[in-house]
C-alpha cells in the first residue's frame, strides 16, 4: 500500500471529509498555495503507518505585509498500531506525536514561515506547548439566530426532557424572538440602504473589495487569494456576496447554506469584512443575511464569533440587538513564531490583533 494509500486510511478514521485518496490529495496536495508539509511516523521493523501530522501553507497578512506562515492539520495517531509496535510499558504516544509536529516545525521554519497557527483538539493540545507552541487566549461564542418554528422545537425538546413543556417553551420561545427581532428592526434598521449582490467566483469586482479590505484593515489576518479562495469555496452550497452601502463596495461576506446531520437547513456566516470605516454596518448587513436565509428557507442562522479585531467594532452587541442566542464555546489556538517575529510576540498573542472567521477554522473541510 503506497504511502498516499495509508495515510488516507489513517486519516478517514478521525475525518469524515476524508474518505479515500483523492480527499487526501486535494486538501493536502492540490492547494494554490503549494503541497503542505507532511509529517508522518512507522513502526520502526513492519513500517506500519503510525501518525500523522501536517503543516498547510497559508500565508497571512501581518499587519498590512504579506508572511509565509502555516496551520497545523490532520494530527492522527493509529492506536492499534501504537499497540502493535510499542510495548505495553512504554509510555511514548506524547513522544511520537510531539516528534511528529517538531518534524514538520522544523521543516515550515526552513522554508520561512514565520508563524503556525493551529487550533489542536485537547488530546493534541500538550505535544503542541511542549515544542514551543504558545496559546492565545481569547473569548469564543456561538450565535444562533432561529427562524423555524421546527428548530426552536428541536432546542427546546434537547433542554427539556418532558414532551409537552419542550412543545411549549420552543414554541413561546419562537413567537418571543420573532417578536422582539422584528420590533428591533423598526427600531434600529427601519432605512436599510444596505445591499448583497451576489458573485459567482472570487474574480473581479469581488477581487478588487477583498484586496482593498485586507490593506486597509491593520491587523493579523489570512491573507486572501482569489486563486485560494475559487478552489476552497467552488461549491454551490457557498453563497459569496459583496456589500454595497447604496453608493460603493464596503465589504465582502460568504455563507455556506448546508442540511445538518439533525435534518436542519443551516445557513452559516463563513467568512466577512468590511472597510475600517463600515464595519458599524454590520447590523443592517447581518439582517439582510437573515433576510436571505428566510428566501432559502433556512432553519437558522448561526454566526460563530471570536471576539478579537471583529469587536473593536462591537460586533457581538449588533448580534444580540437582533435576538440572536448564544453560548460559549471554546478553541484551543496555539502560536509558532519564528525568531524573526519573537519581538513582537506580546502584539502577536493579544487576540484583538487578529481577525478569525469560521472560514480558518474550516480549512481542512
Amino acid at each position: 500500500m503506497g504511502d498516499e494509500a495509508r495515510i488516507s486510511k489513517l486519516l478517514s478514521m478521525y475525518f469524515d471529509n476524508i474518505k479515500d485518496t483523492a480527499d487526501w490529495r486535494r486538501l493536502y496536495q492540490e492547494s494554490p498555495y503549494g503541497e503542505a508539509i507532511i509529517s508522518l511516523a512507522e513502526a520502526p521493523s513492519s513500517k506500519e503507518l503510525i501518525g500523522h501530522y501536517a503543516i498547510l501553507r497559508l500565508p497571512l497578512l501581518f499587519f498590512g505585509k504579506n508572511i509565509k506562515a502555516g496551520k497545523g492539520e490532520g494530527s492522527a495517531l493509529d492506536p492499534l498500531a501504537l499497540k502493535r509496535a510499542i510495548p505495553p510499558d512504554a509510555r511514548l504516544n506524547q513522544d511520537i506525536f510531539q516528534g511528529l509536529v517538531e518534524f514538520a516545525l522544523e521543516n515550515g521554519l526552513k522554508e520561512g514561515m514565520e508563524i503556525i497557527c493551529t487550533n489542536p483538539n485537547t488530546l493534541a493540545l500538550k505535544a503542541h506547548l511542549d515544542t514551543g507552541h504558545l496559546e492565545l487566549k481569547h473569548k469564543f461564542r456561538i450565535y444562533l439566530f432561529i427562524i423555524s418554528k421546527e428548530y426552536s422545537l428541536y432546542l427546546a425538546g434537547k433542554l427539556i426532557k418532558n414532551k409537552k413543556l419542550s412543545n411549549l417553551a420552543g414554541k413561546l420561545t419562537w413567537y418571543l424572538l420573532r417578536i422582539l427581532h422584528m420590533a428591533s428592526l423598526k427600531i434600529s434598521y427601519r432605512k436599510n440602504n444596505i445591499g448583497l449582490h451576489p458573485c459567482d467566483s472570487f474574480e473581479g469586482r469581488l477581487k478588487k473589495t477583498i484586496d482593498a479590505l485586507a490593506a486597509e484593515n491593520r491587523c493579523i489576518s489570512m491573507q486572501p487569494s482569489a486563486d485560494y479562495l475559487n478552489w476552497k469555496l467552488s461549491p454551490a452550497s457557498f453563497k459569496k456576496f459583496i456589500v454595497n452601502n447604496g453608493h460603493m463596495d464596503i465589504g465582502y461576506l460568504i455563507l455556506q447554506v448546508r442540511t445538518t446531520e439533525q435534518g436542519y437547513l443551516e445557513a452559516n456566516l463563513l467568512d466577512y469584512a468590511f472597510k475600517p470605516q463600515y464595519w458599524q454596518e454590520f447590523g443592517k448587513t447581518i439582517s439582510r443575511v437573515l433576510e436571505f436565509a428566510l428566501q432559502e428557507k433556512c432553519d437558522y442562522l448561526r454566526v460563530d464569533h471570536m471576539f478579537d479585531y471583529k469587536e473593536r467594532f462591537r460586533i457581538s452587541r449588533y448580534l444580540s440587538r437582533l435576538f440572536f442566542i448564544s453560548r460559549e464555546d471554546r478553541r484551543n489556538i496555539v502560536l509558532y513564531l519564528s525568531n524573526k517575529l519573537k519581538a513582537q510576540k506580546e502584539d502577536i498573542l493579544d487576540v484583538r490583533n487578529w481577525l478569525f472567521t469560521d472560514l480558518y477554522f474550516e480549512l481542512s473541510q
